[in-house]
């Protein structure tokens, strides 16, 4: 439940929680609430010893006028999410997050860990921010009006999907092409080759000016949502090429983007589905039993 984006020193950390997986209870205002409690730790890394950054406490409910109309109605599209600002020196960092819904009648505890660089960027650097993959669209407005209250799918897995949808920003793109128009370019790339007839629409932009820290120095900044259809990709990894273009026509980019993510596509690989049965052996096993297996594994990598 967990994303980073990384803008110059500015990190934003979000944290989501699936609104199938919690429960509603109706409050003494008539709606129904959600009650999670979630608990994060950040820390820096500095060889093999870490320093403590910072950490809190804070309770998840829905935002007002967001609320459920009744338990069945608690929808991925109504997922909860939370946006913190931090301001990091560079470096490497590591997030975890420990969250459990206080409404459910069963033990509900559930933690992740998530490392990430902040990388040394100039006040008026032109920078990418992260890609945040989208799970579904909502006309509904959150905490981050640009964001319009949309989901955010963060673990860079989907299962059978028919969409990648996704969202990005520039930051100080004027120092690329001044006050001009340019290009964004979006295609997917497997071993290093593109894939013909996964490329998104060229979208014209032109800077947008801002003040940097309440100075008279100015930058720029940039978003834009967008989608691919990706439900007849084969199960395997795949890359996200985002491209600025100073020319629609332009075949170099001046600036590109890559995040990696995994497609799991039983609906085209029969055998995958067969083998998703044979993990049904699962579920002779009881909360308990499957929580202690859990607790046994390791990272091998990040």
């Amino acid at each position: 439940f967990r994303e980073i984006t990384v803008a110059g020193n500015l990190v934003e950390l979000y944290f989501s929680v699936d609104g199938n997986s919690i429960v509603n209870k109706k409050g003494a205002d008539g709606n129904f609430h959600a009650n999670v409690d979630l608990y994060y730790i950040l820390q820096k890394v500095n060889g093999r010893d870490s320093i403590h950054i910072g950490g809190d406490n804070v309770n998840m409910d829905w935002p007002e006028g967001r609320w459920p109309q009744d338990t069945s109605q608690s929808t991925l599209a109504n997922s909860l999410y939370l946006t913190l600002q931090k301001k990091l020196t560079p470096g490497q960092y590591v997030l975890r997050g420990f969250a459990e819904d206080k409404n459910s009648n069963r033990r509900s505890y559930q933690m992740s860990t998530y490392s990430f660089e902040v990388p040394q960027y100039a006040p008026l650097e032109f920078s990418f921010s992260d890609i945040k993959w989208i799970s579904a669209r909502s006309s509904a407005r959150g905490a981050g009006s640009d964001r319009g209250g949309i989901p955010l799918i963060n673990n860079d897995i989907f299962l059978n999907p028919d969409s990648l949808v996704f969202f990005q920003q520039f930051y100080n793109i004027n120092t690329l092409v001044g006050t001009n128009q340019f290009f964004i370019r979006c295609r997917l790339m497997r071993d290093d080759q593109y894939l013909t007839g996964y490329r998104a629409e060229i979208q014209s932009r032109t800077p947008r000016p801002f003040s940097v820290m309440r100075q008279t120095r100015k930058g720029s900044s940039n978003a834009f949502l967008n989608q691919l259809n990706i439900r007849s990709l084969k199960t395997g990894y795949y890359y996200l090429q985002v491209e600025i273009l100073e020319n629609e026509e332009d075949k170099v980019p001046i600036q590109r983007y890559r995040k990696k993510f995994f497609v799991h596509n039983s609906r085209i690989d029969l055998e995958l589905g067969a083998f998703s049965r044979e993990t049904d052996i699962f579920n002779e096993y009881d909360e308990e039993e499957l929580d202690y297996f859990l607790s046994t594994l390791v990272h091998n990598a990040n």
